[in-house]
């Protein structure tokens, strides 16, 4: 009997788990629905691609996909797999086309079934037409170029720039690189992953619409260990920076905005963003009894913090436990912690001033200073805050613990 009572029990525990996730899984409040979606451009030139970008409610368990399905002129019934390019956004491509009519809609699969559609029944028409075909039009960088009325593909020889441009009436465009400044007080806060592009026209009335392609390379992205969905188109003009509406293809490597306005344009994302986290200490300390001091660093950027300096300065009365001034991380992961728990003696009485200082590539990223008071015997310790009182100090370590991370 023993041995039939075991499975049994097991058996009706897993069902009954099993059984409340399907219910939350199909019931009304965790169902997953497609919440919006759209299509750009809206009225695609002839040959345009067409962008269409969809949210959902959640990433339920057992998802498998958003699926974008469309039809050419009522036949050609074609389905592709959207790519999620950001939290709960997808993003699916159809092909441009000349003088047709394409019906799309999506659905969403959850479990290996359909779980939603969007429209409901039938689907969104875009219609390819009125517009003269794409005329591609390779540029030199640097060099003015005169178009007349028309629909172009403007593209770099390495194929890194690709501009669709509509215009209603004769217009001459010039583009070319821009270098890169690394102290470029603009781009202080991000890590350029393109080369800089400035575009100018010397009429934006005759212009009809405008999608800006720009590419990056992969092997940028893996060494610098980003996050690719999280990149930024940055729009420069007049000494201001704006954070453009953009969709990145991590497929294709490539981000992707429609714009009817030139300037300075790079794909970009967060530079690493080191910070001091959970710094703990004593307010005071009884003379002759260990003194310890532990703090977390954390990369709270999208980027990878190359050459990471971590030091903590020290009156000379203070004595170390292990001789050890500076440490040095090769790198520091985005959102990666290293734990750091320092020990220290002190003998003389008075007011002793610490500070944590990170450098990243030679530069501050980081610091905070402490102050903890050493007094006589018998003294209780309390827990401090920290307090911007440095003293000068010569530069001195200790670590007990360094929790190492290997990329």
């Amino acid at each position: 009997m023993k041995l039939i009572s075991i499975p049994l029990t097991l058996t009706i525990l897993l069902v009954s788990v099993y059984g409340i996730n399907a219910y939350e899984a199909h019931s009304d409040q965790f169902q997953a629905t497609i919440v919006s979606y759209n299509h750009h451009p809206t009225v695609p030139m002839n040959g345009s691609d067409v962008n269409v970008t969809a949210t959902i409610s959640m990433i339920p368990m057992g998802f498998n996909n958003l699926t974008l399905a469309y039809e050419i002129n009522n036949t050609n019934l074609t389905k592709i797999v959207m790519t999620n390019t950001k939290g709960l956004q997808f993003l699916g491509t159809i092909p441009g086309q000349v003088n047709a009519t394409v019906v799309y809609w999506l659905e969403l699969y959850v479990g290996g079934s359909m779980v939603d559609r969007a429209p409901d029944v039938g689907g969104v028409s875009i219609n390819f037409s009125g517009v003269q075909g794409i005329i591609p039009v390779s540029i030199q960088l640097g060099l003015p170029i005169d178009l007349p009325a028309g629909n172009f593909s403007l593209f770099t020889p390495d194929g890194m720039l690709t501009i669709g441009i509509n215009v209603s009436k004769a217009i001459q465009v010039n583009i070319s690189t821009v270098e890169i400044k690394p102290d470029d007080p603009i781009l202080k806060n991000y890590n350029p992953v393109s080369l800089k592009y400035s575009i100018e026209v010397n009429s934006t009335e005759s212009l009809t619409s405008a999608q800006l392609k720009i590419g990056y390379s992969q092997e940028t992205i893996d060494e610098n260990g980003i996050n690719e969905a999280k990149l930024k188109l940055l729009k420069i003009k007049n000494g201001n920076i704006e954070e453009y509406p953009a969709i990145v293809d991590t497929i294709g490597n490539r981000i992707i905005a429609n714009t009817t306005e030139f300037s300075e344009w790079v794909a970009s994302t967060d530079k690493a963003l080191l910070k001091i986290m959970d710094l703990t200490y004593p307010d005071t300390i009884p003379l002759e009894t260990r003194l310890s001091i532990s703090f977390r660093l954390t990369n709270f950027g999208n980027t990878v913090a190359l050459n990471t300096t971590v030091r903590i300065f020290k009156h000379k009365d203070v004595t170390i436990v292990n001789n050890k001034t500076e440490f040095n991380l090769p790198w520091v992961n985005p959102l990666e912690n290293f734990t750091f728990s320092l020990d220290f003696f002190i003998e003389v009485e008075g007011n002793y001033s610490f500070i944590v200082s990170v450098e990243n590539d030679g530069t501050e990223a980081a610091t905070e200073t402490l102050l903890i008071t050493a007094q006589g015997q018998n003294l209780i310790q309390s827990q401090s805050s920290r307090v911007s009182t440095p003293i000068i100090s010569s530069i001195i370590v200790l670590i007990l613990i360094v929790k190492w991370k290997k990329r």
